[in-house]
């Protein structure tokens, strides 16, 4: 499955292009290559289920991930 990664300064910011696209099994596993992926200190990676980034599944901050339901996500 794939999934769509973006790296923002806060949980607020938005941005129009998806950085890394992960092709993994599962969430958990997408979890895994994305921290991997992180790039700078201090910033927020979202998991989305699409390159439209509609759907947010998981996001990254300070250290902790939160998975969300497509209803709380929004």
């Amino acid at each position: 499955m794939k999934y769509y990664m973006t790296e923002t300064q806060n949980k607020q910011s938005w941005k129009e292009r998806v950085d890394e696209v992960i092709e993994a099994k599962n969430l958990k596993n997408a979890k895994r290559q994305a921290t991997k992926k992180h790039i700078f200190q201090g910033t927020v990676l979202n998991l989305y289920s699409d390159k439209n980034q509609e759907n947010l599944l998981a996001r990254k901050i300070d250290g902790k991930w939160r998975t969300f339901q497509q209803k709380e996500a929004i």
